[in-house]
């Protein structure tokens, strides 16, 4: 069992601030994945990019560890050095250009409620029954590829690692009233965009807008 098991968060940032280096892998091997999917999901890169820069993250983390107040999680705080980290980078790659973002000022079909972005479990169908979940999510993920940097960020947060509305608004450091517009309309085109150009009918949603 790992010396750290018994502690958390704050603890391991204390002692990693103290010149703990084993303290802060610990938190690395925490919070790995987490960061790695915010970055793959709000980032038009490939996986060896985005491991890179889920490297680069821990890394800027570290070096301002002296920064790191404490009001919000840990993990909350490296989503935001991860988040600016890959739409600053990526907005700088001529490769982004190439690719056609969905313009939110079209026509939307709305629809109402919310749940998660991820397909549906094994314990229901998937929206279209012609196709197969996997089909599904890599629509989805295309789709999702296809959003402004901005939108895709919100929706990510929300939909994917499941943030309240109040932590996403700190981690993108605009108000909450932002975070809403933001997922609303990011929402409303990922569905269109499923729908109209990748033929699956239209999803499921739950209470909050979200798409399933």
């Amino acid at each position: 069992m790992s010396r750290f098991a018994n502690q958390d968060d704050p603890d391991l940032v204390a002692l990693a601030r103290s010149g703990d280096r084993a303290a802060f892998g610990e938190l690395v091997r925490r919070h790995q994945d987490a960061v790695f999917r915010v970055v793959v999901r709000t980032s038009r890169v490939d996986r060896d990019r985005a491991e890179d820069l889920a490297q680069e993250t821990f890394l800027r983390a570290y070096q301002a560890l002296d920064r790191f107040r404490g009001d919000a999680p840990f993990r909350h705080w490296l989503f935001r050095i991860a988040t600016n980290l890959t739409i600053n980078r990526v907005t700088t790659v001529a490769a982004r250009t190439e690719r056609r973002a969905i313009s939110l000022d079209e026509p939307l079909r709305a629809m109402d409620g919310e749940r998660t972005i991820e397909p549906t479990d094994g314990r229901a169908e998937a929206p279209d029954a012609r196709l197969e979940r996997g089909e599904l999510r890599s629509a989805l993920a295309k789709a999702l590829d296809r959003l402004p940097e901005e939108f895709r960020a919100a929706v990510v947060l929300r939909d994917v690692e499941g943030l309240e509305y109040d932590s996403i608004a700190a981690i993108l450091e605009v108000p909450i009233g932002t975070v809403r517009s933001r997922l609303h309309r990011g929402r409303e085109a990922l569905r269109e965009i499923v729908t109209r150009i990748y033929g699956v009918p239209a999803l499921e949603t739950g209470s909050d807008g979200g798409v399933r």
